[in-house]
């Protein structure tokens, strides 16, 4: 399994995740609201597709590894139990490794495939919106509760944007008033002409305004 690494690409991102989210909350500095830093990591789908001496097609589906890393706000009172989340943030991914092709009936050198373990790691600038549910819990002291997340995959090399949902659940805890950590875990499910499915965790630190 490769070593994921931040590529370049990472820095610029977060340059205009920056200005974004201080244009995003600039405006309402006096009312509520936070700002925070996040960092996340996880497994995304990626397929490996292979073909056999007469054309057909097959699929090896991968699980492989993700590092992210940016900013989020946070949009609401920090007495609510419901409040808006804005995400902003580079992902660096691994590619799908060359396809494992012992379960096929016939020997895999009647199989053709592209070098997939040429490929190198991708940077993947990331956005979401959503809403955290607190159920249970203070939202000024320990809460837990449910997150639901949408956005996009909307800064790729090869012009690859995807759909993101992410459906899961969220601590936090609230120390000295204004300084938050939270920790979520959630589903990550992508859309590009397909579904493709995977899993990711995220943890950061907030200062609230209000």
């Amino acid at each position: 399994m490769r070593t994921i690494t931040c590529s370049t690409l990472g820095p610029s991102i977060l340059r205009s995740a920056a200005l974004a989210v201080a244009a995003l909350v600039a405006p309402s500095a006096a009312m509520a609201g936070g700002l925070g830093l996040m960092g996340n990591g996880g497994v995304h789908q990626a397929n490996a597709w292979y073909y056999n001496l007469d054309g057909d097609q097959g699929v090896d589906v991968q699980l492989r590894p993700n590092l992210g890393y940016g900013i989020e706000a946070l949009l609401g009172d920090r007495n609510d139990k419901v409040t808006g989340v804005f995400r902003l943030y580079a992902s660096n991914e691994a590619p799908a490794e060359n396809p494992d092709l012992s379960a096929e009936s016939a020997d895999a050198s009647t199989f053709t495939h592209p070098n997939y373990d040429e490929l190198e790691n991708k940077t993947i600038g990331i956005m979401a919106v959503g809403v955290q549910w607190g159920i249970v819990g203070d939202p000024t002291g320990f809460q837990f509760g449910a997150t639901t997340m949408i956005g996009s995959g909307f800064m790729t090399r090869e012009n690859l944007e995807f759909f993101l949902g992410e459906p899961g659940v969220f601590v936090t805890y609230t120390i000295a008033d204004n300084i938050q950590f939270m920790g979520n875990v959630a589903a990550a499910v992508r859309y590009r002409k397909a579904f493709d499915f995977g899993g990711t965790g995220t943890v950061g630190v907030r200062y609230l305004f209000d």
